[in-house]
């Protein structure tokens, strides 16, 4: 019986197509004599007409070829070329996939793109931070040689000279120290504390050449913990120093005259305050801590640094910190003696008093010495400064107590080291002025001295 050789259906003898799946049939001619050509049945031995013996005795039915269409043996050449290879390239049990047609370009283009999206953040990043510096620390104090020099905004004697907060070349005198941020071969990178905390023209760093400049020392602040009080015209700052764990210091500054409040955050190093942050605040932060000094024009409101808990006030630097918003101001041990005192404020608090406030006095010390002195007063402490006319010396700091009745007792500060001299002022303070004695501790001096508010008095 004939069948298909596509589906299998039986096929009538003369069909010349399936009529299950409508495949062409190939008809193969019968067996014929190879002697004589006559026709020859299925199963003979002999020819019929010519007696020739047939050799293919039982031969096979014949069979149809299959039809096999061309797409499938292109196909399955594919899928054997792709085994053959991954047997080759990996065990027969981790045969993978091929990989389709065009991968390898879109991957270079991928990867191409995302170099390109990084070439533009690194830019951006560069672009935009660059000129930002990372200051930690102070490298070294330097000295200035030369009787008038300026400094640069880049390392080099052609590019432009700094300006000063009024638009004005910066100047440096002979003599004056600034802080050196980096060694910069020929030349220094410098910071500058005593003008804006930033550069006028946008600049916060700028160069100087090392040919005008010498090393030299500044007598480092002592490391133990303190607390420093500056009361200068209206404006008041109040430095605290942490010594343990981090050593971490804080500053306060209000001024009377402005809402504007500012808090800093630095560490001690190599015996100078180095203040790396700087927050802009309002005085509703950390009511709870603060406490009212009186100045000459009313009283500004300090926060006690030292009865804030560390981790509360660094708090406050949080976005500084993330974002890498760093100045640098810088305090030093000469500053500190000259203008600030050592004070505890958690006492410092606005005890109802007469004389509370500020006073300024004229007067004189054993009936030849003129001097001048400035008196804070509040909360039972009262701090200052005077100085005795024609006297080179410049201000000595006063601090002490003073009673609900006006009875003071004020002793010296050295203006170099901060140590008591030795010497004190006692007596009384009045609605018009200041009478009493001037003592060394020994009582080996003993002078009297008296002053007017606003006048000086015989």
């Amino acid at each position: 019986m004939r069948i298909c050789g596509n589906c299998g259906a039986p096929l009538e003898p003369d069909a010349q197509f399936c009529t299950e799946c409508g495949t062409k049939v190939e008809i193969q001619e019968g067996r014929k004599c190879p002697s004589c050509g006559a026709p020859l049945d299925d199963d003979s031995l002999f020819c019929s007409e010519c007696g020739c013996k047939i050799e293919d005795a039982n031969p096979s039915q014949p069979v149809e070829e299959p039809i096999v269409k061309e797409a499938d043996v292109e196909k399955h050449e594919e899928h054997d070329a792709v085994v053959e290879d991954a047997i080759t390239k990996n065990s027969a049990d981790d045969i993978l996939p091929a990989p389709k047609k065009g991968h390898k370009a879109q991957w270079l283009f991928i990867g191409g793109g995302i170099s390109v999206i990084v070439a533009i953040i690194g830019w951006f990043l560069w672009s935009h931070f660059s000129n930002r510096p990372e200051f930690t620390e102070i490298q070294k104090v330097v000295k200035i040689t030369t009787t008038m020099t300026s400094i640069h905004t880049q390392p080099d004697s052609s590019s432009p000279n700094v300006l000063n907060s009024n638009g004005d070349i910066l100047l440096l005198k002979e003599g004056e120290c600034i802080f050196v941020v980096e060694d910069a071969g020929e030349w220094y990178r410098i910071v500058r504390t005593d003008i804006d905390s930033y550069f006028a023209g946008g600049y916060n760093e700028a160069y100087i050449n090392k040919s005008v400049c010498e090393d030299t020392e500044l007598e480092p602040i002592p490391e133990e913990s303190a607390t420093y009080l500056r009361l200068q015209g209206n404006d008041a700052w109040f430095i605290s120093h942490k010594s343990e764990g981090r050593k971490l210091v804080f500053e306060h500054f209000a001024s009377f005259n402005s809402d504007e409040e500012y808090l800093y955050l630095g560490t001690y190093s190599k015996g100078m305050y180095i203040f790396n942050y700087c927050k802009k605040i309002t005085d509703k932060i950390l009511l709870p801590y603060r406490r009212h000094i009186e100045m000459s024009s009313g009283y500004v409101s300090l926060i006690d640094l030292d009865m804030v808990p560390e981790k509360e006030l660094i708090g406050l630097f949080d976005e500084e910190i993330k974002n890498h918003k760093r100045i640098c101001e810088v305090v030093t041990l000469p500053v500190l003696e000259r203008l600030f005192l050592p004070l505890s404020l958690q006492q410092a608090e606005n005890v109802p008093s007469p004389y509370n406030g500020h006073y300024e006095f004229n007067g004189v010390i054993a009936g030849k010495y003129k001097y001048f002195m400035w008196l804070n007063v509040g909360g039972g402490n009262v701090l200052g400064q005077y100085i005795v006319n024609d006297n080179n010396t410049g201000y000595v700091t006063l601090s002490g107590t003073m009673e609900k009745n006006g009875d003071f007792e004020m002793s010296e500060y050295k203006k170099d080291t901060g140590e008591p001299t030795g010497y004190y002022f006692t007596g009384s303070l009045t609605s018009t002025g200041i009478t009493g004695k001037y003592l060394s501790r020994n009582r080996s001096i003993k002078m009297s001295f008296k002053g007017k508010k606003g006048g000086f008095s015989d």
